[in-house]
C-alpha cells in the first residue's frame, strides 16, 4: 500500500486506509478529474482584488539599511582593504 501517492494526497489529504481505497477502489477516473479540476485553486474574485494596488511603501533610508545588514552580520562601512586584511587574518588563523 503506497500512501506517499502526491495524487492520491492532492484528492484526498486526510490520507489512510480509507483514502487508498477510495482512490483505487471506490471513486471512478470522473470523479476524481472533477476533484482534481476543483483543486485548480484559481481565484475567480478578481474583482474584488483589484482594490490591492496600492503604492509600495517608502524605501529604507541608508542608515536603516546598513543597521539591516550590520544585524546580519555583514558590515556595509568597511573598505575593500580593510575587508581583504580582515580576510587574511582569518586564513592565517587556520
Amino acid at each position: 500500500m503506497s500512501l506517499d501517492n502526491s495524487l492520491m494526497m492532492e484528492i484526498y489529504p486526510y490520507g489512510g486506509i480509507w483514502a487508498y481505497l477510495k482512490f483505487h477502489f471506490i471513486d471512478g477516473i470522473t470523479k476524481q478529474s472533477v476533484m482534481l479540476l476543483d483543486k485548480t485553486r484559481v481565484d475567480y474574485d478578481t474583482k474584488k482584488k483589484e482594490d490591492d494596488n496600492r503604492t509600495a511603501k517608502e524605501p529604507k533610508s541608508e542608515e536603516e539599511f546598513k543597521n539591516t545588514l550590520k544585524r546580519f552580520g555583514l558590515n556595509p562601512t568597511v573598505s575593500v582593504d580593510d575587508r581583504i586584511e580582515q580576510i587574511r587574518n582569518e586564513l592565517n588563523k587556520t
